[in-house]
């Protein structure tokens, strides 16, 4: 039986809350700003301000260390339609951490942020229909929303993409894809995707190597839809 690729949820709050943003996203408004400042807008309803505070509370960076009221503000910000918000609030409910856990509310709460092309809640979504556990295992999905992803630059799901292919999970084995998905993870300084890639190209026709040689050179991250 083939190796599974992720365990129940050992993954999610690596993957999760504190996580730094793709760098093809713009960083939250108020990034830089002082806290005193970020505080304002945020009362005046700046979603993005919101989501910085839920940031730095989550962190410990510039105020006390607080997982609840990183909820607080992660709620406030996600209530506005915040995508990054909504992944965030996702995953520490998913986890229960700084609220109570509540599996439902958690994985309605990354639909929406993966709906609005959020890559980090595809990529969250598609680990957990990889793994089982809150989600029942279902390998299709699990393709599904990793591929869209990694379509947007997730280098982890690029990773996870490649690894499907190779092994044939939620599809049929494609060593093609799997050499362009590994080389471009691989590319972004992802070192396990290097080794696996190189192991796919040892099954691989000469035919074959060109063409996902040209598919990974020819690549481009999609635009948020």
């Amino acid at each position: 039986m083939k190796a599974r690729l992720c365990t129940a949820l050992a993954f999610t709050l690596l993957v999760a809350t504190g996580s730094p943003p793709l760098a093809a996203e713009p960083a939250p408004q108020g990034a830089a700003t002082d806290v005193g400042t970020l505080q304002q807008a945020a009362a005046r309803g700046d979603a993005r301000a919101q989501l910085e505070l839920g940031l730095r509370h989550f962190q410990g960076r510039g105020v006390a260390k607080d997982h609840e009221q990183a909820v607080a503000w992660y709620r406030k910000a996600a209530a506005q339609g915040l995508a990054a918000a909504q992944y965030r609030l996702g995953m520490m409910i998913v986890n229960g951490v700084g609220v109570a856990k509540d599996d439902e509310q958690g994985i309605a709460l990354l639909q929406r942020a993966a709906a609005q092309s959020d890559a980090d809640a595809q990529f969250a979504l598609g680990m957990m229909y990889g793994g089982g556990g809150v989600l029942a295992l279902d390998d299709t999905l699990a393709l599904s929303f990793l591929r869209r992803a990694a379509e947007r630059g997730h280098i982890r799901a690029q990773w996870r993409v490649g690894e499907r292919y190779a092994q044939g999970l939620g599809t049929q084995p494609d060593t093609v894809e799997a050499y362009k998905w590994l080389s471009l993870a691989a590319g972004a300084g992802q070192a396990e995707a290097a080794a696996q890639r190189d192991a796919v190209q040892q099954q691989m026709s000469a035919d074959d190597l060109a063409e996902a040689q040209r598919r990974t050179r020819s690549w481009a991250p999609a635009k948020r839809s």
